[in-house]
Order: C-alpha cells, then structure tokens, then sequence
C-alpha cells in the first residue's frame, strides 16, 4: 500500500472525514473503498481530502470507481476535496478542487490552536451575502 489514510468522524457520528496521503495505487484505492464501505451508512457526508495525495496510478482510480459502484451508495454525499479531487472522484460525487479539510495541520478545525478554523471564519466573513 502506498497511501495513508486518515480517517476521523465527525462529533455526531453522522459525517466522516478522510485524509489520504502518499500515492494512489490499487490496493490503497481497495483499503479507501472497503473503510467507506464499512462505515458510511448512507445519511451524512464523507469528504474525502485528496490535498496530499502524490502519484495517482490508473488502475488504483478504477478499483476505487468499481467498488464504491458496486456499493450503490449515494455518491451525492461523497464529497472529495483538495487538488487531485477531479482525478479520483467516480461520477456522481461532488468534488471541491480549492478546499482541502484542514491541510497542514491535520486537525478536524476543534482544536484551540487551530489557524484553519480561524481562516474559514475570515473566509465566510468575506463572502457576500
């Protein structure tokens, strides 16, 4: 396996936070899969960080497509973000190419210290209304 996957839920249960790491290759695709699989029951949303992701190989992107098809989930609620979003999503899933959850500083935007927290605040005050 190349990649790490990171995976956190959220406080009510219902969401699901995943953070890859290092390269997409078959196996990892299969590991991502089968914790999706597992875990998400169908209400909430899954994000899936792809911010760190390096090498995407081919074939670890169709065993992730097959699977998750084959698990007829609601794709609408699998939302992967960051910069290689738009090469690993399966048709269906939102992908949100600029936000990355919490990149850098790996923590779920709770913590005391956190500066993502702080600069999602500045960004939604920025935002017209």
């Amino acid at each position: 396996m190349s990649a790490q996957i990171i995976c956190q839920k959220g406080e009510d249960y219902r969401h699901l936070d995943i953070r890859l790491k290092g390269d997409l290759d078959g196996s990892s695709a299969a590991e991502l899969a089968n914790l999706i699989v597992g875990r998400f029951r169908g209400n909430g949303i899954v994000r899936v960080d792809t911010g760190s992701v390096g090498l995407i190989h081919p074939f670890g992107v169709a065993v992730l497509r097959k699977r998750l098809a084959a698990a007829r989930l609601p794709l609408e609620r699998l939302v992967f973000q960051g910069g290689r979003a738009a090469e690993i999503a399966p048709d269906g899933c939102p992908v949100e190419e600029g936000k990355a959850a919490h990149e850098g500083c790996g923590c779920n935007g709770r913590c005391a210290h956190c500066t993502c927290a702080e600069r999602e605040k500045a960004s939604q005050h920025r935002q017209p209304q």
